[in-house]
């Protein structure tokens, strides 16, 4: 009787107490999820930094030469990256569509048949384009030769169906103060890039 009187009296008394709306490890959990989003929102606001911002166009830059030259060894033709100037845009294509035709050769043989009369498919553009970002320049433009190719298109890289590649010379990008140069290897075909260290230097072709 004695036992059940004093069960009676703890039970009244735990009703009876204040009771707060969450614990203290309630509070450290929601303490801990609004620090990590804060941490989150203040990575995601932040602008990017110029050399995250140009090593991020440079590996999408590598991986778009990457697939021309996949392109050319897969095709079995050969593939140019060319570069227009004025919409500051590369875009990749096999040579028979960009390289001009020569008007001394039509002199040659005007008897010539076009390719659709004889038969011959026409190649169709490989549709491969990368759009240099607002926040890059090409800072060593002046430094290579005159456009090359149709539509006043210059050539940057040409990769052949072998895996192998020849170029114009060496390309900076720009990004404020931050400047990195891309050269294509002539063995591998392989685009790289590197940080260059003093942004005003001139690249020795």
């Amino acid at each position: 009787m004695c036992w059940n009187n004093k069960n009676n009296l703890w039970s009244n008394r735990k009703a009876g107490s204040p009771r707060f709306p969450f614990t203290l490890l309630e509070l450290i959990v929601v303490m801990a999820i609004l620090f990590l989003t804060a941490t989150l929102a203040v990575a995601v606001l932040k602008e990017e930094s110029p050399a995250r911002k140009l090593e991020r166009a440079g590996a999408e830059f590598e991986a778009f030469c990457a697939g021309a030259r996949f392109r050319a060894t897969e095709e079995g033709r050969d593939v140019i990256v060319a570069f227009d100037a004025e919409n500051k845009r590369f875009k990749a294509d096999f040579a028979e569509n960009l390289i001009p035709e020569d008007p001394n050769e039509e002199e040659k043989s005007p008897q010539k048949t076009n390719t659709a009369d004889s038969g011959t498919p026409e190649l169709e553009p490989l549709q491969l384009e990368w759009k240099l970002p607002d926040e890059l320049e090409f800072a060593n433009l002046e430094e290579l030769p005159e456009p090359d190719l149709k539509d006043s298109l210059r050539t940057m890289f040409h990769f052949f169906p072998d895996g192998a590649a020849a170029g114009t010379g060496e390309l900076r990008l720009e990004c404020k103060s931050q400047a990195r140069i891309f050269s294509a290897s002539a063995l591998t075909g392989i685009v790289t890039g590197r940080e260059c260290q003093d942004r005003y230097a001139r690249i020795v072709h």
